[in-house]
C-alpha cells in the first residue's frame, strides 16, 4: 500500500494491476492500494470490498463458496490493455492537476477582488483612482464568470484546451494585480489623518492658558486634565469597530475548526471567513489578534508558529495553498503599500505553498516561510 503522499505510485503500471489494484481514502489520506497477483481475480475483488456492508448484503452466498477457476495472465496481457491502462493513468493525472489549477486561479481571483475593493473604501480616495479600480472590478466579474463556466466544462472538455484557457486567466489577474498595485503606491498615505484628528487639541491648549486667570486658573486645569486621561483609556469610534471585526473572525475561525471535523468551504467555512475578512489592512492584526487570544487556548497554544500552524493543520492537500494564498496576497500587498522589499520572502512561501500534481505540499515548509513574511512585514 501506498500513501500517496510520501509514496507515488506509477499511475500506468498501477492502472495496469487491476483488479488487483484500488485506491481508498482513510484519514482524509489517499492510500494505493495493491495485492499479490498470485491471488485469484475474485478474492482481489472481495479484498476491495471488505469493509463495504452493502457489497456483502448483495453478494450471492452460494456462488462465493463455487471454486474459483485458474487464471492466466496471458488471456489479461496484451497492447490493448496496456494503451487503455496508459490513457486511464495519464488522464487522473491530468484531472488531478487541472483541479489544483483551478482552486490556484480562483483563490489568486479572489485575492485581486479583496485588495481592491479595500482600496476603494479608503476616505478620500482620488476620482481618477476610484474609476480605475472600478473598472478593475468589471474585469474581475468577467473573469470570475469565465473561470466558472470553465470549471462546469473541465470534465468534458480537454484537458489540454482547459490547461491554456486557466493560463490566459492567470496572465489577466496577474495584469489587473499590477495595476492595482500602482494604484496603491500613488494614493496618499492615510497616517496624517490621525496627526489631523489631535491638531485642534493642541490649538485649544494656549486659549485655556490665556482665559484661566485668578481663581479660574485652577478651575481650568483640572477640567482640562480629567477628560484626558479618560479618553486616552478609551478607544476611539475606529479602533472599538475594528477590535470587535478581529475578535467576530477569529470567533467565526474558532467555530469552523475547533472539535472533530472542519468546517472549510460552508457558510462560515475557514476559507469562507478568510476570504470575506482578510484584506492588507488587517492581515497582520488578525494574526497578532489570533496569537495573542485563541491561539493561547486548549490545542492551540501547542501550534509554535501560532496563527500559521493552526490553519494549517486543519486543511487537506490542496486547501494548504488556497489557505495560504490568501494571506500571502494579502501580505504582499501590505508590504506594498509600506514599502517593504519581501521579494525573497514572498517567492519562497509561494513556493512553498504550491501543491504538486496529487495537490499536496508541506504544512512545514508553508508554515516556516509564511511566518517569515508576516514577520518582515509586521
Amino acid at each position: 500500500m501506498f500513501n500517496g503522499v510520501t509514496n507515488i505510485p506509477n499511475m500506468v503500471a498501477f492502472n495496469f494491476l487491476k483488479p488487483w489494484s484500488w485506491t481508498s481514502n482513510y484519514g482524509n489520506q489517499i492510500q494505493f492500494n495493491y495485492q499479490d497477483m498470485d491471488v485469484p481475480p475474485q478474492i482481489a475483488y472481495m479484498a476491495q470490498n471488505a469493509m463495504n456492508p452493502a457489497f456483502w448484503a448483495n453478494y450471492n452466498l452460494m456462488t462465493s463458496m463455487q471454486p474459483i477457476l485458474p487464471f492466466t495472465l496471458n488471456d489479461f496481457t496484451n497492447q490493448q490493455a496496456i494503451n487503455n491502462s496508459y490513457q486511464q493513468g495519464y488522464q487522473l493525472g491530468e484531472r488531478l492537476k487541472l483541479q489544483s489549477t483551478l482552486q490556484t486561479v480562483s483563490g489568486n481571483l479572489n485575492s485581486v477582488k479583496q485588495s481592491v475593493n479595500s482600496l476603494l473604501q479608503r476616505e478620500n480616495l482620488p476620482a481618477d483612482k476610484k474609476r480605475e479600480l472600478e473598472e478593475i472590478n468589471k474585469k474581475i466579474e468577467k473573469l470570475e464568470e469565465k473561470l466558472q463556466k470553465i470549471a462546469s466544462e473541465a470534465q468534458v472538455n480537454d484537458p489540454t484546451k482547459t490547461k491554456e484557457q486557466l493560463e490566459a486567466i492567470l496572465g489577466e489577474i496577474l495584469e489587473l494585480t499590477n495595476k492595482a498595485t500602482e494604484i496603491a503606491k500613488s494614493l496618499p498615505d492615510e497616517e496624517p489623518d490621525a496627526t489631523d484628528a489631535t491638531a485642534p487639541t493642541d490649538a485649544t491648549e494656549p486659549t485655556a492658558a490665556t482665559g484661566a486667570t485668578g481663581a479660574t486658573e485652577p478651575t481650568g486645569a483640572t477640567d482640562a486634565t480629567e477628560p484626558t486621561e479618560a479618553t486616552d483609556a478609551a478607544l476611539s469610534d475606529e479602533e472599538a469597530t475594528e477590535k470587535y471585526q478581529l475578535n467576530q473572525v477569529c470567533l467565526m475561525l474558532d467555530k469552523a475548526i475547533d472539535g472533530p471535523g472542519t468546517d472549510y468551504d460552508g457558510e462560515q467555512g475557514m476559507k469562507t471567513v478568510l476570504e470575506a475578512f482578510v484584506t492588507p489592512d488587517n492581515v497582520v492584526e488578525l494574526w497578532e489578534h489570533w496569537d495573542k487570544t485563541y491561539g493561547q487556548q486548549g490545542a492551540y497554544k501547542d501550534d509554535e508558529d501560532g496563527f500559521i500552524e493552526t490553519l494549517m493543520d486543519e486543511c487537506e492537500f490542496g486547501q494548504k495553498e488556497e489557505i495560504a494564498t490568501i494571506l500571502i496576497n494579502a501580505l504582499e500587498l501590505r508590504a506594498l503599500q509600506k514599502g517593504i522589499d519581501v521579494d525573497a520572502e514572498l517567492t519562497a512561501a509561494r513556493r512553498a505553498a504550491k501543491s504538486n500534481w496529487l495537490g499536496w505540499s508541506d504544512s512545514d515548509d508553508i508554515q516556516k516561510t509564511l511566518k517569515a513574511l508576516y514577520e518582515k512585514v509586521k
